[in-house]
């Protein structure tokens, strides 16, 4: 569904900058207007850090129960691993 916007009180240079954009766009100032908006909605989603992606997609109003890691959880070490598989980690 389409709908139309007025924008009013738009500065001259805007406009004047909006017409020579779309001139060399080889587009309408409307058509320059409706890709400016599409641009700035893609750029929008793809900034999206990954963490408010996964709240707002999987949190617990769409019936996700998203678990916080155990208190004293440490990522594996694989840069450390001393090529020992199958051995049993040292007792501490």
């Amino acid at each position: 569904m389409s709908s139309m916007v007025t924008v009013r009180n738009l500065p001259d240079e805007d406009k004047a900058w909006l017409k020579r954009a779309a001139e060399r766009a080889g587009r309408s100032m409307e058509a320059q207007l409706r890709a400016l908006i599409a641009e700035a909605r893609r750029a929008e989603l793809d900034e999206e850090p990954l963490a408010e992606f996964l709240a707002r997609n999987f949190g617990p109003e769409n019936g996700f129960e998203l678990e916080q890691p155990r208190s004293g959880w440490q990522p594996l070490d694989l840069e450390g691993t001393s090529g020992d598989e199958g051995s049993e980690p040292d007792a501490a």
